[in-house]
This record gives C-alpha cells, structure tokens and sequence, in this order.
C-alpha cells in the first residue's frame, strides 16, 4: 500500500511549488481534486527530469469556502487541472487567469461532484424502483438519493 502524499499547508501551497521547480523538479504531471467529507483534496505532481524523481503535495480545503492559490504561473499545465478542478467541484483558484468553463455550458446549483450536488436528470427520470413501479403501479415513487424530497414530512409513527 503506497504511503500518504506529504501535506502542504494551503497557505504555503503556491510557495511549495516554486520551490520545487526551483529544485529541478521541472514537468508538470497532473492535479486532481476530490471531496472527503467537508474538505476538498487537492493532489499536485511534479517530475524532475535529470533523474526521474518526482515531488507530490496534497492540500486539504474546506468544502464551504475551498480557495487555493493558483499554481498555473508556476506550472503552466496546471491551468487546464485547475480549471477543471474549479468546474467541477467549485474551488476559487486565487491567481488563475483564465477561468473560462471546459466541460459545462451551464452549471446552475452545486459544482457536479460535490457530494451534497443532485444531477436534474436524477429527478426527470425513472431511476431505481422504476422496474418495481412496473409491477406495482401504485406504489411510492423511489427517490435517488441526494435529491430533495418535495412531498410534505410524515409523522413519525410513536
């Protein structure tokens, strides 16, 4: 099983990375984001090329205001990851000059993985329990779960 990436403080994200370019580690590799509960991690990679070695941070944001600087400056392939990253899962890179969208044309509500976003198809479309409705025609329709349910609350039985 492969160790933890070091962690890097998010203040010192961007001071980080200059150090390590500084260092020789000069090709970009990649950044990804993902969400663990209420924070957003953020992996960078780097590759030094005079030796193969190679350099990873992880960062940890909170979800609620996840703002990290911009290491596109740095990095020049990191803008696309970047821009990625704040499309997908709502992160303000501080820096990043071109913010325009690569994958939505529209993103109303939530960035789509976040964990507390719902997908609209999920709510026009039959989705699980459809088959069971087949047989059933009167039976409660099942909601996917992370939509909202918009019928009133029933009491709680004693």
């Amino acid at each position: 099983m492969a160790a933890e990436p070091p962690s890097v403080d998010p203040a010192d994200w961007h001071d980080t990375w200059r150090a390590a370019r500084d260092q020789g580690y000069a090709w970009w590799d990649v950044l990804a984001a993902a969400q663990e509960g209420t924070h957003i991690l953020v992996l960078a990679r780097a590759l030094r090329p005079s030796d193969g070695a190679e350099r990873t941070g992880l960062v940890r944001v909170p979800a609620e205001s996840a703002v990290l600087d911009s290491i596109a400056g740095i990095y020049a392939g990191a803008a696309w990851c970047e821009r990625e990253a704040a499309e997908m899962l709502g992160i303000t890179f501080v820096g990043l000059s071109d913010n325009r969208a690569l994958l939505l044309r529209e993103q109303p509500g939530q960035p789509p993985l976040r964990r507390d976003a719902w997908l609209l198809a999920r709510t026009t479309r039959d989705w699980p329990g459809s088959a069971s409705r087949r047989d059933n025609p009167g039976g409660r329709r099942q909601l996917p779960v992370g939509v909202p349910d918009s019928r009133t609350a029933e009491a709680p039985s004693p």
